[in-house]
């Protein structure tokens, strides 16, 4: 079970050492990037966050290269495509997101008002009776390997994800993207647009791109 103090639409991440509850939302923190070394705790907090998207009525992209992370949901009515477990499927779910923010864009601007982000949106749609939009909460379990198979920071997927990494805070289209590693030349500037950084422990080595997270200590 959730926290039931946590209000619709937060996330309860943890406590403080003075254990006051730590929590954030959608809107404040678009994107997420979260780091950690294997058996550290990702795999467990992303279903975390997956439940509080459901919770708020999120639709879900994930990607599970290992099939290990999401087999509960593989047939959840909430996925607007299957669970992806190859580069080819994972760029698949890519282009769908980037299509949503086609798709919203449109939406937009058929709405009286002109809203820029998906709060404004939805506000607008309640008082012209028309259906809000819900987030669309794409998650890319095991980003590191993705990106090692799919050619870099130079690849389709980087630049796909920078796409929507700019449109998707308009548009309620968010990109949470977990891996052991997040140095600049393997991910590209999908780092910089994460609002939030998690890290959980990393190896030694690692400790410079922790720090390039905002995590120095993570080690």
């Amino acid at each position: 079970d959730l926290p039931a103090n946590v209000q619709r639409g937060h996330i309860a991440l943890g406590q403080s050492y003075a254990g006051n509850v730590l929590s954030t939302t959608w809107d404040r923190t678009h994107h997420w990037a979260i780091m950690g070394m294997t058996g550290a705790g990702k795999s467990g907090f992303l279903r975390l966050l997956v439940y509080y998207a459901l919770q708020d009525d999120a639709r879900l992209l994930l990607s599970d290269m290992d099939q290990t992370t999401f087999p509960m949901l593989a047939s959840h009515p909430s996925l607007l495509a299957p669970i992806a477990t190859t580069p080819e499927t994972i760029l698949g779910l890519l282009r769908q997101a980037l299509g949503e923010c086609d798709h919203r864009a449109a939406i937009y601007k058929d709405m009286p008002g002109y809203p820029e982000k998906l709060p404004e949106y939805n506000a607008l749609a309640a008082k012209a009776e028309r259906e809000p939009l819900p987030r669309v909460v794409m998650i890319l379990d095991e980003f590191s390997s993705i990106m090692q198979m799919a050619g870099r920071s130079t690849g389709d997927v980087a630049q796909l994800l920078s796409a929507i990494g700019w449109r998707g805070r308009k548009f309620g289209v968010h990109i949470i993207f977990a891996g052991q590693d997040f140095a600049k030349d393997l991910v590209g500037p999908v780092r910089e647009q994460a609002g939030l950084s998690v890290c959980f422990k990393v190896k030694p080595g690692q400790v410079q791109v922790a720090r390039n997270l905002g995590c120095r200590g993570a080690q």
